[in-house]
């Protein structure tokens, strides 16, 4: 059973990675459209904030830029997405395939 258990933990973690990379390279995607759409040659880097400044009111604005690849964007969105959210949506998924394996008995 420890073993059974140990895969549906893994297919579920798995599940959850699938999600959050789709949703991700979703956006990728959308940003690269984007980008081209309106001038961009090729749609691969855009520019990210690389420094911030606070204001007298307590809001940042942006104060230096970096050109980074798309790719990395998609690797960063991908880890602070799981960083956020990863454990919530195996327990959300872990509970829900327990409460269909309690009404098989």
């Amino acid at each position: 059973m420890a073993e059974t258990t140990g895969q549906l933990d893994k297919l579920i973690e798995k599940k959850v990675d699938d999600s959050i990379n789709a949703f991700t390279k979703s956006i990728r995607e959308q940003i690269t459209k984007f980008l081209v759409d309106n001038g961009d040659y090729s749609g691969d880097y855009v520019y990210t904030v690389d420094k911030w400044t606070a204001d007298r009111n307590g809001s940042k604005t942006p104060e230096t830029f970096n050109h980074v690849s798309l790719y990395h964007v998609e690797k960063g969105l991908i880890a602070g997405i799981s960083k956020s959210v990863k454990d919530k949506m195996v327990a959300r998924a872990t509970k829900q395939l327990l409460e269909k394996v309690s009404l098989l008995s």
